[in-house]
């Protein structure tokens, strides 16, 4: 039997904050634990290596190009974690108050 060949074309998908990048990567592997009713950080560490062998997070810095492992995200997830709580993220989160205009609501 022939082996496949994959023939999808090449996708990047650049993004200049890595910060950023690693939030998401993190959020889509903890939701995809989830909803297998997996939950902990080794399990959401296994989603993120699966999704990273084709999607690898590579940062430019000073030292030169290096790829981003799971344990990396979890790390700085856990950092950003512990700076912020639940109150300065909701503060983040736009709203629209001109809404409260709308006489359906009202």
């Amino acid at each position: 039997m022939a082996e496949r060949e994959d023939l999808k074309p090449q996708t990047l998908l650049i993004d200049f904050a890595p910060n950023r990048m690693m939030s998401i990567e993190q959020y889509k592997a903890f939701i995809f634990s989830a909803s297998n009713g997996q939950v902990g950080n080794d399990k959401v560490e296994k989603a993120l290596q699966r999704k990273m062998i084709s999607s690898p997070i590579i940062t430019l810095s000073s030292e030169g190009l290096t790829q981003v492992e799971p344990s990396d995200i979890l790390k700085y997830i856990a950092s950003y974690s512990a700076e912020k709580g639940i109150i300065e993220e909701a503060n983040e989160i736009s709203v629209d108050l001109s809404i409260m205009d709308n006489a359906i609501i009202k």
